[in-house]
C-alpha cells in the first residue's frame, strides 16, 4: 500500500470514528441534556409558583384576621339582625315594627315574609317583610322615620301611601287615617 492510500484510510477511519462518536453522543447525551434543561426550566417555574403561593398564604391569613375583626365589629354594632334563620330574623323585624308603630300610635295591619334573596359577596342574607301600617299622617311619617333611623340596619322599598277610608269626611290630613304599604329589608350575617 502506498502512503496516500494509507493516509486516505486513516482519514476515512477517523471520519467513521468521529461519525460513530457523534451518533452515540446524539443518541445518549443530547436527550439527557434536553431532559435536564426541561427539568431545570420546570423547577424554576415551580419555584416561582411556590414563592407566589407562600405570599398568597401569608396574605390570606392576614386578610382572614381582618375579616374576622370586621364581621365581629359589624355584628357588635347591632346593625345586623341577630338571628341565625330567616324566619326568626323576620320575627325580629316584626317585633321592631310593632314597637315602633305602637310608640307612634299607628297600627301594624299585616306583615308577610318576602321570598329569600341571594347572599351578597360579604355573606349578608337579606330578609324582607311586606308591611302594611295604618295611622294618621304624622304617626305614619314618624314610624317610617324611626324605622330608617333605627339602630338596626333596615331598608324600605316600594313605599306607597293611600288615604284609608272615606275621603269626604272633611278630616284634615293630620287627623285623617292613611295606609302605608312597603317592603322592609334587614340584613342577617350568614358567615359567623
Amino acid at each position: 500500500m502506498n502512503s496516500t492510500t494509507m493516509k486516505h484510510s486513516r482519514l476515512l477511519a477517523c471520519g467513521i470514528a468521529l461519525t460513530l462518536v457523534a451518533t452515540i453522543l446524539s443518541l445518549t447525551v443530547v436527550p439527557v441534556w434536553a431532559v435536564n434543561a426541561h427539568m431545570r426550566s420546570s423547577i424554576a417555574d415551580l419555584s416561582d409558583r411556590l414563592v407566589r403561593y407562600e405570599s398568597i398564604s401569608e396574605h390570606d391569613a392576614l386578610l382572614r384576621r381582618h375579616y374576622a375583626r370586621l364581621t365581629e365589629a359589624r355584628s357588635s354594632t347591632g346593625q345586623l339582625l341577630k338571628s341565625e334563620s330567616e324566619s326568626v330574623a323576620a320575627a325580629e323585624i316584626q317585633r321592631a315594627l310593632r314597637s315602633i308603630t305602637d310608640d307612634n300610635e299607628a297600627s301594624l295591619l299585616s306583615t308577610q315574609m318576602l321570598p329569600s334573596s341571594e347572599l351578597d359577596e360579604e355573606g349578608l342574607q337579606p330578609v324582607g317583610l311586606r308591611v302594611r301600617i295604618r295611622g294618621t299622617l304624622p304617626s305614619v311619617i314618624h314610624s317610617v322615620y324611626e324605622l330608617e333611623s333605627n339602630s338596626m340596619l333596615l331598608f324600605l322599598e316600594n313605599f306607597s301611601l293611600r288615604i284609608a277610608g272615606d275621603r269626604r269626611l272633611g278630616n284634615t290630613p293630620a287627623t285623617r287615617y292613611f295606609e302605608a304599604h312597603f317592603d322592609v329589608i334587614g340584613l342577617m350575617s350568614v358567615l359567623k
